[in-house]
């Protein structure tokens, strides 16, 4: 772990921390300035873990994590790169591309838990490699003394990711679903701002999508769109919510068809926003259920 530091360069490096509980490898902390490049990674826990504090004590230092880089790493095993869960201080600004680090669980995450305050902000994540995408509230390690609110997590970028579905954890692969987005209870606190754009995900994909505010999904594409990109690719959707009031829980399941499918896909060429309120538009009819046409080329 790297404490209150300021511009430290990581580079050309080989972690490891198999077998170590809790064993993470490049973990800045209160930070700034800080860039991480062209370094292998086999840990037990995270590989990367951007922090800020934990509870009282980082509310009370409130010293943010801000201004990180990371780019040209590989993961060889690990949870794959986080931010959180203790970032009571704040983290803003982390810019993270050119990774490979798909033999990982969770892939590229971003994590709080409710009562740890602090907000996340500012992220951008662009040409990596991922089991998945993971923006939520987590239960664990939620002790002592909690803030005043709830943490704010907003402004995130999410640009040509390759996101495999596929969880790796010594040595055991699970298929899991390529994004979930969750995120906290209090009015106000809900993810706020994320831009997912020209990413490629497995076939009969699921989107596990609850407690976010302006979603914006453009131009997703699956895996067989790659592998046939001269081959129109046409997709039936379920799209289905869990709750009354539509908030819990919002699933798309694309399913590859060779038969075209009624509604335009959302894994071609449109543009779609995930509204803060469940509505879908087909051919310009508004129906209550979970997303809204925003236009498409």
């Amino acid at each position: 772990g790297s404490e209150m530091c300021i511009e430290t360069v990581t580079d050309h490096c080989t972690l490891r921390s198999g077998g170590i509980w809790n064993g993470d490898g490049w973990d800045p902390d209160s930070s700034t300035n800080c860039t991480l490049f062209a370094t292998e990674f086999e840990t037990e826990d995270d590989s990367v873990a951007i922090k800020s504090g934990k509870n009282p004590e980082g509310n009370a230092i409130n010293r943010p994590t801000k201004h990180i880089c990371v780019f040209d790493c590989h993961s060889n095993g690990g949870h794959g790169i986080c931010i959180g869960s203790e970032m009571s201080g704040g983290v803003a600004d982390v810019q993270i591309w050119d990774c490979d680090i798909a033999a990982s669980s969770n892939g590229i995450e971003i994590k709080g838990t409710p009562k740890r305050g602090g907000y996340v902000r500012n992220v951008t994540v662009r040409d990596c490699t991922f089991p998945r995408l993971l923006i939520h509230s987590v239960p664990y390690n939620d002790d002592g003394i909690p803030a005043s609110e709830q943490p704010y997590f907003e402004d995130f970028r999410f640009e040509r990711l390759h996101l495999t579905g596929q969880k790796q954890e010594h040595g055991t692969v699970e298929s899991v679903a390529p994004i979930e987005i969750d995120g906290f209870t209090a009015p106000g606190h809900k993810i706020k701002n994320v831009l997912l754009s020209d990413c490629v995900l497995p076939p009969n994909a699921k989107l596990l999508l609850s407690r976010y505010d302006a979603l914006t999904i453009s131009n997703l594409h699956t895996e067989e769109d790659q592998a046939h990109p001269d081959t129109p690719q046409h997709y039936d959707y379920d799209v289905g919510v869990k709750s009354p009031d539509f908030d819990a829980y919002g699933l798309f399941r694309a399913t590859h068809s060779h038969v075209s499918a009624p509604l335009r896909s959302v894994l071609d060429m449109c543009h779609w926003h995930i509204a803060p309120y469940p509505i879908f538009a087909y051919r310009g009819i508004i129906i209550p259920l979970l997303c809204s046409y925003r236009g498409g080329s």
